[in-house]
């Protein structure tokens, strides 16, 4: 987990340099929105017996 968490700091420096500050903020909340759905999505698919395993 740390070595995610260190890939994904590392692309947020990257898109911070590349974009500006308003630019940046924009990408940062939609991955951070994307990242919670699909969490919600693997919540309610390990839920769900009748969703195939390693479907998540």
């Amino acid at each position: 987990m740390a070595a995610a968490d260190r890939i994904l700091a590392d692309m947020q420096r990257r898109h911070a340099r590349r974009l500006g500050a308003d630019d940046h903020a924009e990408f940062k909340r939609l991955f951070i929105d994307v990242v919670e759905q699909q969490q919600r999505y693997a919540k309610s698919a390990a839920a769900d017996p009748s969703v195939p395993a390693g479907t998540s």
